[in-house]
């Protein structure tokens, strides 16, 4: 098994020796560098690119919520700024697919920074420590957003604040702002003015990084968008083509560990992913799509060169077939749920067969395509396949 990790010249010889065919290779270099320019240049740069929009957008209507609920709690419609988040985050979860580069894990994909639990770090979410911090209203220091931890901040406190309507608080009754009586002195209004306060805030850091991150894969200069169309050449951080779809490729695995066996894995409304917001059968419909747009490099399969392109060019049309027909019943069995907190107050197996679909598919993935491809799966996925 390969792990990647940030790169080192050293590292990336062995790398480069161990997983990248010769001169005299399979004769399907060319494909995989249309591949890598392919993913560039229609799936993560514009994804990223949308997500910045649509997260500034967010903290534009946050920011105009929270002014109105400072003059009057009551009049305040949060209507506009619940749209555009879930417009951000229908976007973000695109994203959410391409865990490699900067966004990725640091210390085990190829410039990994962790970028994107700094944006969104479900399932890493902490409620009551969202609502102790708005108790001591530490959310308007200057610093706080980058003193804190991500559990406190990002598109999961935007979500909590944003969408909360009890006067209540998520903590327990020993904590001090219950036990001390700290957050019923606030009163409700001035709970109204906090929470919109907060998420206005959070929505403007979580857009500051998103935008920054975006800038990282501009095409006129970005370092990340550089180094992966560059990769196999000197300077790149990538040593072959190869070791760079490795990492692009990481949006198909993504699909059991965190769809499968997270998102589809919840069998009561608290779980889930969108409780708050009511939209977790959109995110997981955001993720397939997303991975399909990684399967075909392309946000179509006629749009560019992907790896639909490669398996076709090993003579294995049929398996593309198999995946692209295993999508379509993952993508009708999500639908088929309806929405994922009522089916779950109905029924709390109500995921099984999306989960099952959503399954199939990663078996095809994880199993035919990886083998056809000679692909390596992530360090933390590398041997679960079903």
């Amino acid at each position: 098994m390969k792990i990647t990790f940030k790169f080192i010249p050293s590292l990336a010889l062995t790398v480069a020796a161990c997983s990248a065919p010769g001169p005299a290779d399979d004769g399907q270099e060319a494909t995989r560098r249309a591949i890598v320019r392919s993913a560039a240049d229609q799936v993560v740069v514009p994804a990223y690119q949308a997500a910045a929009e649509r997260l500034r957008a967010l903290a534009n209507a946050t920011t105009t919520l929270a002014d109105a609920a400072a003059n009057d709690p009551a009049a305040a419609d949060p209507s506009a700024a619940r749209a555009a988040f879930a417009d951000a985050m229908d976007a973000w979860q695109r994203v959410e697919m391409l865990r490699f580069g900067p966004a990725g894990p640091a210390g085990l994909v190829t410039g990994g920074e962790s970028l994107r639990d700094e944006i969104y770090s479900w399932p890493t979410t902490n409620p009551c420590r969202i609502d102790e911090e708005l108790t001591e209203g530490s959310f308007d220091d200057p610093n706080f957003f980058t003193a804190n931890l991500v559990n406190v901040r990002g598109l999961d406190a935007v979500a909590y604040l944003l969408f909360v309507e009890t006067p209540d608080n998520a903590c327990d009754a020993t904590r001090p702002i219950n036990k001390d009586g700290a957050w019923e002195a606030l009163g409700s209004d001035e709970i109204t003015r906090r929470r919109l306060r907060y998420a206005a805030l959070a929505a403007a850091d979580a857009a500051d990084r998103a935008a920054a991150l975006a800038a990282r894969w501009a095409p006129d200069g970005g370092d990340a968008y550089a180094g992966f169309v560059g990769a196999g050449s000197e300077g790149s951080p990538y040593p072959t083509t190869r070791v760079a779809l490795d990492e692009f490729a990481v949006g198909l695995f993504d699909l059991e560990a965190d769809v499968k066996e997270r998102k589809l894995a919840a069998t009561d409304p608290e779980a889930l992913e969108g409780r708050y917001g009511g939209r977790s059968e959109a995110y997981v419909l955001a993720n397939l799509d997303a991975a399909r747009a990684v399967f075909h490099a392309a946000p179509t399969p006629e749009a560019g060169t992907g790896f639909d392109d490669w398996l076709r060019n090993l003579g294995q049309a049929g398996l593309v077939a198999d995946v692209e027909a295993a999508f379509a019943a993952a993508d009708a069995a999500v639908r088929a749920v309806g929405p994922f907190d009522e089916a779950l107050a109905r029924d709390g197996a109500a995921l099984v067969p999306a989960a099952e679909a959503v399954g199939e598919l990663t078996a095809l993935l994880k199993g035919p395509v990886l083998a056809a491809l000679s692909l390596m799966p992530p360090a933390d996925g590398a041997g679960d396949a079903d």
